[in-house]
Formats: C-alpha cells, sequence, structure tokens
C-alpha cells in the first residue's frame, strides 16, 4: 500500500465519520425542535384543511377557517363550529406544516372564545352550545365573561324575547364542546 492510498482511505474514513456526526446533530436537533412544538402552531399550518375532531361531546368535521389563541373556528357546509381547544380530544386530517406564534399576528395570537362570543352576544345571533354528556342547548348568548356564557334559553327559530326564553343559564367555557352556528 502506498501513502499516497493510505491518506486516501484515512480521508474518506474521516469524511465518513464527520457526515454520521453531522447526521446525529441534525436528527437531535430535530427532535428537540418538535418536542417544543405546540398544537396550536400544528393547527395553524393546517387551516384550509378538512379536519374531524374528537370531542368530550363526539366528532365534529369540517373545514379548519381560523385558529385563535384558545379556540378553532371550522365550516361545515353553512354552519359555523367553534370548538375550544381544551374540549378537543384528537385531531384527524392536519398538514404537515406548523406556524409559529412568532409568524402570527398580535390578534390572531391574543383573540380568543370570550371576545368571538362577546360579538356574537352583540350581535344577539342565536347559538347551540354543545356539551358532554347533557342535552344541547339553543338560545342567544346575553352574557360572556372571561370563562362562561350566559344563555338566554329559547327554541329554534324564535328570537330571544321575554315571552320565547324558557330559563337563563350560565354555561362555564369549560364545559363547551362546541358553539354551533347557523345562518
Amino acid at each position: 500500500m502506498t501513502w499516497e492510498r493510505l491518506f486516501r482511505e484515512l480521508d474518506h474514513e474521516w469524511e465518513g465519520a464527520v457526515d454520521a456526526q453531522l447526521q446525529a446533530e441534525v436528527a437531535e436537533r430535530t427532535r428537540a425542535e418538535l418536542g417544543r412544538l405546540m398544537l396550536l402552531e400544528r393547527l395553524r399550518g393546517s387551516v384550509g384543511h378538512r379536519l374531524r375532531l374528537g370531542t368530550v361531546a363526539g366528532r365534529v368535521t369540517g373545514e379548519l377557517v381560523r385558529v385563535a389563541a384558545d379556540c378553532l373556528l371550522l365550516e361545515h357546509g353553512s354552519v359555523e363550529l367553534l370548538v375550544p381547544v381544551a374540549a378537543v380530544s384528537d385531531v384527524e386530517g392536519l398538514g404537515q406544516r406548523s406556524v409559529p406564534d412568532d409568524q402570527v399576528g398580535e390578534v390572531q395570537r391574543r383573540l380568543g372564545m370570550a371576545s368571538l362570543l362577546r360579538r356574537v352576544a352583540r350581535d344577539r345571533a342565536a347559538v347551540t352550545v354543545v356539551r358532554a354528556a347533557t342535552p344541547d342547548l339553543h338560545g342567544t348568548p346575553v352574557l360572556v365573561g372571561a370563562d362562561f356564557l350566559e344563555l338566554a334559553v329559547h327554541d329554534r327559530g324564535e328570537a330571544a324575547r321575554a315571552r320565547t326564553v324558557s330559563t337563563r343559564l350560565v354555561v362555564p367555557f369549560a364545559a363547551i364542546s362546541v358553539v354551533r352556528r347557523e345562518p
């Protein structure tokens, strides 16, 4: 074996060891980065995808339209579904992209379920509140606190008037699986 050939072989072995070390470092950094990934970041990357969500009250399906600070907006035909992230037990249909917090605006990062429901209450729009293990509630939001919704319960198709409201119920956000809004 010549000295030159020996040097070439050692150079080749060294390059292989450096490549293997670099690949191992990249793999470790990738695992560490994925370990910091939040569900909202994965969901933001799937806007426009048709998702199927498991919730404590059952499955809901729709196109993911928006991701807010603590809830998701899906559209299923003409029906809008507001789903608290805390009520989601699993998600099917996510894309491969993720969108980190620093790539979304301040409004999107801060706008949450309470703000959205306050707008519904202001517009006096009727909704159906879906909860786990209890009948759905249909009515009009009249007051929205930081962590609860007060609903004037009435029949579907009726307006929230003194004669049509059967009761007013306070529903903690933690008990809500889906808020359905129909045109």
